[in-house]
């Protein structure tokens, strides 16, 4: 963290001025790092921030790394006053917000608020990961059901789940925002994430040994990534995810982010 502020600062003696996209890095470094506060002032000190819903999100992901569900309510609702906080950001930081309540023992104030998206018809962009396989380029979401192989995938992955289970890897099923009748049931929805749909299927078509390498439109989710790791390390392979804000690079049980995401 005092590495990325120090390079701020390094900044001006390059003659670069900071501009809003360096600004919700900062915020979204301190936040990250459980410096809440010196989050928020650092949003309300530069009015460029200020106006981005990027800044708010990336401190409203600090609010749930850290558990502050006082200061995310704050900043969730002042975020939904900004004059360009679109349906995409309404979606995210709803689901974001939700997910703050749920992990902070107020689980029916968290359903409501993501009951409310739906009533309104507003939904979450969908989890895609992309991957080249043998030349060809699949397209392989969340719960998929329409590639061609998706039978093939959720066979692969219920196998490496119940391996996974063997091995001892617990699902991380307190960051589920899903309305279940039990634990089996959640634990099989997070099996249907896009990443380890393509992990099943790269699994399936590329030689023993071969790494893995994949985009994924969003960020991974917590358990999506505790399980890529321990796969890593159960099958002996690098697994490489470009996720929407950085490279993950998997290696014996560890991520290149060092868990920073």
């Amino acid at each position: 963290m005092s590495r990325g502020l120090e390079l701020l600062r390094e900044m001006s003696h390059f003659g670069v001025q900071p501009e809003m996209k360096h600004h919700v890095c900062v915020i979204d470094l301190l936040a990250r790092a459980g410096n809440l506060a010196e989050a928020e002032a650092h949003l309300r000190a530069h009015p460029e921030a200020a106006s981005s819903p990027a800044a708010y999100v990336a401190l409203l992901g600090g609010c749930r790394k850290h558990a502050d569900a006082l200061r995310g309510a704050r900043i969730y609702k002042e975020m939904c006053a900004l004059p360009n906080f679109s349906p995409e950001y309404l979606a995210s930081s709803t689901v974001l917000m939700s997910n703050i309540l749920q992990e902070t023992g107020r689980s029916a104030e968290g359903s409501e608020l993501h009951g409310s998206l739906l009533n309104r018809k507003i939904h979450k962009l969908r989890g895609v990961c992309t991957i080249e396989l043998d030349g060809d380029v699949h397209v392989i979401g969340a719960h998929e059901q329409s590639h061609p192989d998706s039978a093939l995938m959720h066979q692969k992955m219920h196998e490496l789940a119940e391996q996974m289970q063997t091995a001892g890897y617990k699902p991380r099923t307190e960051h589920a925002m899903l309305e279940a009748n039990s634990v089996e049931a959640l634990e099989s929805h997070l099996c249907s994430h896009s990443e380890k749909l393509t992990i099943a299927y790269a699994l399936c078509r590329l030689p023993p040994n071969a790494p893995i390498e994949f985009v994924k439109n969003l960020r991974v989710c917590i358990d999506c990534h505790e399980a890529t790791k321990f796969l890593s390390k159960m099958l002996n392979r690098k697994i490489s995810v470009r996720d929407a804000n950085v490279w993950h690079n998997y290696v014996d049980g560890e991520c290149s982010c060092e868990d920073y995401f």
